[in-house]
């Protein structure tokens, strides 16, 4: 069995740093093949191979990318939103899914359905290693339809992919001698015997983890598979200094997380910035009073708003929306009601794209190349712009800077004054019914804000406790309520709530901001 490490390292204590430095060193002195580095999300695995390591990618990713890799060829994963919606299409009625972002609000009653909390309740069982004897029968009877339709299709679900790992891999991919593990305390039963099977013919194991960040027991994660006072003595090290949570924050969130009596405590020291502990008559329904707080922000200095739930965003997504206040969540791309101005993909086109496109020969001793042109025309009502059968010709146009006699002729009188004012105002009265909200979004950010609104990353952050984990901002607000079956989990299995908000709490670099209660179904900070 390879030596085993353990490295705690509470919230801002760089341990990113800490891994890609010993990484780096062990792979200058046994080579980069040699090393693998593994961790429960894809931000993590990706945030450690982007401080520049010499490792090659196929030695970085998740547990599941790993076995995927070795699996072979699978056209599509059961569990992923293009896998349902083939399911939805066959499924037994009752067996529909809606994806229910599961992994970002666990207790989110308005993004579940029920066949989702059966789903979700498969899914924990087989991360739990919980042999289907114990099954509830519910569950039993739609694994069935669900296997049943895999088998047919050909498709593995994500857990597949690691009871593959754990049946048919003796040895790590590559067979490397010294395996990073991490983000270990969300490792489930499943996950952790992975870990120790490909560990077992290594030199070294290195885990590195913090029991207090652990926000997914609900699905089996267990800090004390790899956590307890007994094991590893002589090789366990405490990262003890963050450089991120300031002294008030860190106070309020010691105070909050010994709430919790299975735990064991690992202490560290906060910055030299005493930070600020607030409270705000905002509360999730009416996220107003945040207004403030938002609009005084000092230059280069950003906040994030945190709720338990998903649906308790909403109404400040409206709020800010309404406000032409630019918002996101960098760390949950896939969500795009939180990221509304994100950039387009390969061979996508938004909103923001074709505006930018509309704008860019403002500073230009060219007009649009035939490309732009053809982006932001495609969002308008043609017949008071263009002449008849333009669109199909601006189509056909080079993708080079246009001259004004290329352009002109395209345009009617009125089309054309109004395109030359590069003032995108105008496009409101003009544009498709389909690009009508997000524009007059986008175009209030503008008026705010100029040109920089709309191209620089924004300084409000929206999202769940789940959702920012490994996330920062200079001022966290916080809402304090649950969902029903939130404050049931809080009855029953406490830190499963509890830990979700100490994360909340550690991401400020500054001040803490502890919302309203809406009702007795919220934690009181």
């Amino acid at each position: 069995m390879a030596e085993v490490f353990l490295v705690v390292g509470p919230p801002g204590c760089g341990k990113t740093t800490f891994l890609a430095n010993e990484i780096a060193d062990k792979a200058g002195k046994y080579g980069p093949e040699e090393i693998l580095v593994t961790s429960f999300t894809k931000a993590a695995a990706m945030e450690i191979a982007s401080r520049g390591l010499p490792l090659p990618d196929r030695n970085v990713g998740t547990l599941h990318a790993l076995c995927l890799h070795e699996y072979g060829e699978a056209k599509v994963i059961a569990d992923t939103p293009k896998g349902l919606k083939l399911w939805n299409a066959v499924a037994p009625p009752g067996y529909q899914m809606s994806g229910g972002r599961s992994g970002e609000d666990p207790f989110d009653k308005n993004e579940m359905k029920e066949a989702d909390r059966t789903f979700a309740l498969y899914q924990r069982y087989r991360q739990r290693l919980i042999p289907r004897g114990y099954w509830a029968p519910h569950v039993l009877a739609m694994a069935q339809a669900w296997e049943d339709w895999k088998g047919q299709v050909h498709y593995p679900d994500f857990t597949d992919l690691l009871e593959f790992g754990l049946r048919e891999l003796s040895f790590a991919p590559g067979m490397p001698s010294i395996m990073y593990v991490d983000e270990a305390q969300d490792l489930t039963p499943l996950q952790a015997a992975l870990i120790r099977q490909w560990a077992e013919p290594m030199r070294y194991l290195v885990v590195v983890l913090d029991p207090d960040q652990c926000i997914y027991q609900w699905l089996g994660a267990n800090p004390s598979l790899f956590f307890n006072p007994d094991m590893l003595v002589d090789h366990r090290r405490v990262l003890g200094q963050s450089y991120r949570v300031p002294q008030a924050a860190y106070l309020a969130s010691q105070k909050w997380i010994k709430q919790l009596e299975d735990r064991e405590d690992t202490p560290y020291k906060p910055t030299d910035v005493a930070g600020s502990l607030e409270y705000s008559p905002a509360y999730w329904e009416y996220p107003d009073p945040l207004l403030e707080h938002i609009n005084n922000l000092p230059p280069g200095e950003d906040m994030m708003v945190l709720a338990s739930c998903g649906y308790m965003l909403n109404p400040l997504i409206s709020l800010l929306r309404s406000n032409g206040i630019p918002f996101h969540n960098p760390y949950t791309n896939n969500r795009g009601d939180w990221n509304p101005l994100r950039p387009p993909g390969k061979d996508e086109k938004t909103t923001v794209s074709r505006v930018l496109s509309y704008l860019r020969p403002a500073d230009s001793d060219t007009w649009w190349t035939g490309k732009e042109l053809s982006d932001w025309t495609d969002m308008l009502y043609a017949d008071k712009l263009l002449v008849y059968g333009a669109k199909e010709k601006i189509k056909k146009l080079p993708d080079r800077g246009l001259a004004h006699s290329e352009v002109s002729p395209l345009f009617t009188d009125l089309g054309i004054s109004l395109a030359r004012s590069f003032d995108p105002a105008w496009m409101e009265v003009y544009v498709r019914p389909d690009r009508k909200n997000i524009l007059h979004y986008v175009l209030g950010i503008y008026k705010n804000y100029g040109l920089e609104g709309i191209t620089k990353r924004p300084r409000v952050i929206v999202g769940t406790n789940h959702s920012v984990k490994g996330g920062q901002a200079d001022h966290v607000a916080i809402f304090p309520d649950l969902s029903d079956e939130g404050n049931l989990e809080y009855q029953v299995e406490p830190g499963n709530v509890a830990r979700p908000f100490y994360v909340a709490m550690t991401r400020t670099r500054n001040s803490l901001i502890f919302c309203s209660p809406t009702s007795a179904r919220s934690v009181s900070l």
